[in-house]
């Protein structure tokens, strides 16, 4: 991806990170943690789309021994 835009999710994130903490209101304290939870699936989207492919596979081999 690109760094710049990388960059910008990145601080977002630290944000959302951040008010999700300070804010008081339970309601306010779910939306930001969504966003957070948005924006840590846009920057890490490419490794865990490689982990769910290699995984099964991985784990089938492992029960096939046992």
């Amino acid at each position: 991806m690109i760094w710049q835009l990388e960059f910008i999710i990145l601080i977002l994130i630290i944000f959302c990170g951040i008010g999700a903490l300070m804010v008081k209101d339970l309601l306010g304290a779910g939306i930001l943690f969504s966003a957070y939870s948005f924006m840590m699936c846009l920057l890490w989207a490419i490794t865990v789309s490689y982990t769910h492919l290699t995984l099964p596979t991985r784990c089938h081999r492992c029960r096939s021994r046992w």
